[in-house]
């Protein structure tokens, strides 16, 4: 993720903070929970933003990694969501230097709404990783967006059928697709929707 993008979500972190935590994870993640590991297992959220999913999969009773780049974000969510069940790291897609030099493998991965700040060519060293960090048969949950973004926060675009080809070539199969709506106002304005991949690490 370039700089920029993390920079973008700096200078609008006090609007977004709201906004995130504003969001129902339940409903952000009904798409996936049926895919969810049997607890407890150790799952890490990937661009955590404030850790309010992560909250919510601590509440379930895994184990968690919040991964977040942003230092206000993280501040913020170590203060709103200071509950046992979630350890916090800064690191990011799609190196995760700290997160690989931990040496940990994980049951379950969730990236939601941070795929579409990773150019093309750098997806293929972020499967390459995230395949490094998951148990066979671990799953990874990635939203694709579908639509424009902030100018300030660089996007870039998703084909489905091309995503589902390159997770393959990493070693994932995909065991689901499905379509979205945006739980946000503001980008249900602007005609945003989401699609949800489960990878399956083979």
């Amino acid at each position: 993720m370039d700089q920029s993008v993390i920079n973008g979500y700096v200078s609008d972190s006090d609007y977004l903070i709201q906004a995130f935590e504003a969001i129902d994870s339940a409903v952000l993640l009904s798409h996936i929970s049926a895919f969810l590991p049997e607890v407890p297992a150790d799952i890490v959220d990937i661009g955590a933003g404030t850790g309010r999913d992560a909250e919510w999969l601590a509440s379930l009773g895994h184990n968690v990694l919040a991964v977040e780049p942003v230092d206000e974000f993280r501040l913020a969510g170590k203060s709103i969501h200071a509950v046992s069940g979630i350890e916090w790291m800064k690191d990011y897609l799609p190196a995760l230097k700290k997160l690989l030099n931990v040496g940990k493998v994980f049951d379950f991965v969730l990236i939601a709404s941070v795929w579409q700040h990773i150019k093309d060519d750098d997806r293929k060293i972020a499967l390459g990783n995230l395949r490094t960090i998951v148990k066979r048969k671990g799953r990874v949950a990635i939203s694709l967006r579908n639509g424009p973004g902030a100018p300030n926060r660089k996007c870039y675009p998703v084909e489905v059928g091309g995503m589902i080809g390159l997770a393959q070539k990493f070693d994932f199969n995909v065991i689901s697709h499905s379509e979205a709506e945006s739980v946000q106002k503001s980008n249900q304005a602007a005609g945003v929707t989401w699609t949800w991949l489960i990878l399956e690490a083979v």
